[in-house]
Parts: C-alpha cells; structure tokens; sequence
C-alpha cells in the first residue's frame, strides 16, 4: 500500500518537472494535491478526527476543519498561510478546468510562492515539532 507522504512527494517531484518545462497548469495541480495529502496524512497521523467530505467543495471544507482542529497548535503567521490553501484549490481548479494561461509572474508570486509556505507549515508538523 502506498503512503499518502509518498504520494505527496511523487506529485511533487513530477510538479517540479512539469515546472522546469513551463507546464504550469500541471505543475499547479500537482503541487496542489502534494499539500492536499500532507494534510490527509497529518490528519491521520495527529489523529485531528477531521472527515474527508466528498462533493464540490469536499477539499474547501476538509481544509477549514483542519484547520480548526490545528489551529491551537499554530502561530498566526502559520494560520494565514495554511488559510491559503484554499486559494490554492481555486487556482488549481482553474489551471486544470479553464483556458486560462498561467504566466511565470503569476504561478511565481499568485502560487509558488504561498505553495511553498503552507508546505512549510505541513513540513513542521510531519516532523513532529
């Protein structure tokens, strides 16, 4: 059976290919579900209790429980970047549905850069500090 770190770490790894290609709407969704698993796996693994909810907006409410449910164990800074997360779908739900082109200066500073905070933030907690 295969983790969900181990997936999470194979997403990532084909989003950072996808990224050195400029293939940024497949990079974004694969970075987007690398976090998306973290969380399902630091919910299991914190045993936080949350429910994965299934429907449109599963991945929106599964993120704000979990939040609810980590919040005392994180500090403010930590809490408005895990927020963004649902940013994040929104933009991952853009890159795989629309025909919207992502641009270097977007995916940089509208995704990669809050990706790369909330990763930090699910790192911290994996680790175990």
């Amino acid at each position: 059976m295969i983790e969900l770190t181990e997936k999470s770490n194979e997403n990532k790894i084909v989003a950072e290919w996808a990224e050195g290609k400029k293939y940024y709407h497949v990079s974004v969704s694969r970075f987007y579900y690398s976090l998306y698993q973290k969380l399902l796996h630091i919910n299991i693994v914190k045993k936080l209790g949350v429910k994965k909810k299934y429907g449109g907006y599963s991945h929106y409410d599964f993120v704000t429980d979990c939040m609810t449910a980590l919040s005392g164990r994180m500090t403010d800074e930590e809490i408005a970047w895990i927020s963004q997360m649902r940013d994040l779908r929104k933009i991952r739900d853009d890159a795989e549905y629309s025909d919207k082109e992502f641009e270097n200066k977007f995916y940089n500073l509208g995704f990669k850069y809050p990706y790369m905070n909330i990763d930090n933030v699910l790192n911290r907690f994996l680790s175990g500090r």
